[in-house]
């Protein structure tokens, strides 16, 4: 037993470093691809990255044609002052008319996230941001974000 160390054992400070090391590695092995990608973006396009503080970050949704061409007709029809029957109707019978026009109804057109977080403007402000962050196929790389 060593005689200068708690507990006498000499090796604990070492095995804890690996411990926590070890525990690191895993962590960040466990990143996602959406949330590897915001980091990455954040390093090359933010005025001062060190200053990112993440709020939340939702999970990756997906949009789909016939979630798109809901939310058209949705639109559509309070503009124009339709009835919530009349919307309703012209929405299930989306499914059928892009089948018949030889359109995947379930073809995803993106993904997105809704993420809130503060960070630095280019005067050196910390201002809170809520956007949607948009990804491309593989979930890799931003290509555009939205300002909620």
């Amino acid at each position: 037993m060593a005689a200068n160390t708690p507990g006498g054992c000499k090796h604990d400070l070492p095995m804890r470093s690996i411990l926590i090391i070890g525990l690191m590695l895993c962590l960040c092995s466990c990143q996602e691809q959406h949330e590897k990608a915001i980091e990455d973006y954040i390093q090359k396009n933010f005025n001062d990255p060190q200053s990112y503080e993440c709020v939340e970050i939702g999970k990756v949704q997906e949009e789909t044609v016939i979630l798109y061409a809901m939310e058209q007709v949705r639109a559509r029809g309070k503009a124009e002052g339709w009835t919530a029957d009349s919307i309703f109707n012209k929405t299930m019978e989306l499914r059928p008319f892009l089948e018949e026009q030889g359109e995947d109804p379930d073809k995803v057109l993106f993904r997105y996230v809704d993420h809130t977080y503060r960070a630095n403007n280019a005067l050196g402000a910390k201002m809170l941001h809520n956007e949607r962050w948009y990804f491309n196929e593989d979930l890799t790389s931003v290509v555009r974000i939205e300002t909620k």
